[in-house]
């Protein structure tokens, strides 16, 4: 089986969970994580979970998965990696308003990235992203005439 579907929003990484230490009524004292929850990535998870359930109605899949996935980013001002570029045809696609590589230092960890879309997936396209082993992840910057998206496919 293929899914197959695309998400219209500008990807969001998972951040940082805010830690806080609290004491219960019994006077234990434990410490609690969450995603802030005014944080961009909530918006992003739910159009990913939105746009799956659009493309898929069926169980969740259950068994080794292999998930494909690219991340497409504005196309902004010049990008601040293509100073530090080592292949300066980069540049020159840039300018050409073709797609290019997305390598920026801050903000942008794939391991981040992926694993905001996994959550948002968990559950409704397959029951839970621990059963993903395999599939390549990619960033780009959009495009001249493209908006950004992630596209995803995930194959059992």
């Amino acid at each position: 089986m293929r899914i197959e579907f695309t998400v219209p929003a500008v990807p969001v990484a998972q951040p940082a969970k805010d830690v806080r230490v609290v004491k219960a009524k019994s006077g234990k004292t434990f410490a609690t994580a969450q995603t802030p929850t005014r944080h961009p990535v909530n918006a992003f998870k739910a159009t990913a979970a939105m746009a799956a359930r659009a493309a898929y109605q069926g169980p969740p899949l259950d068994g080794p998965l292999v998930a494909s996935i690219t991340f497409v980013f504005p196309r902004t001002g010049k990008p601040g990696w293509i100073k530090r570029a080592t292949q300066p045809h980069w540049f020159a696609e840039w300018k050409a308003g073709r797609r290019v590589p997305y390598a920026v230092r801050k903000r942008c960890d794939r391991d981040n990235l992926l694993k905001s879309l996994q959550d948002a997936l968990s559950g409704i396209v397959y029951v839970d992203d621990g059963l993903l082993y395999a599939g390549p992840v990619e960033k780009w910057v959009a495009s001249a005439d493209e908006q950004p998206h992630v596209e995803v496919v995930v194959t059992q």
